[in-house]
């Protein structure tokens, strides 16, 4: 938690933030992909690669890893784009 404040600090005081727990549940993902239908970009925080596979397998959402962030986890901050999430 305590990187996840960190990080708001570099960002703008517009941005929103949503935290989840437990993405290895079906309940989880939904509530993602109802975030992700509203926006066109977002960042995900150390997703779980249950949550990683889903979004790219079930919704064919693009990830890509933000790099420089933490060299020993690539996927610390992921940017994620959905094309047709409804």
């Amino acid at each position: 938690m305590g990187e996840l404040i960190a990080l708001s600090y570099l960002l703008n005081k517009e941005t929103k933030f949503q935290l989840f727990y437990n993405y290895s549940s079906e309940a989880r993902f939904d509530k993602v992909e109802s975030v992700a239908a509203k926006f066109s970009d977002l960042f995900l925080f150390n997703p779980s690669p249950q949550l990683r596979l889903s979004m790219e397998t079930r919704q064919k959402c693009r990830l890509k890893p933000i790099e420089n962030l933490d060299p020993s986890n690539p996927w610390l901050l992921v940017h994620m784009r959905c094309p047709n999430i409804s």
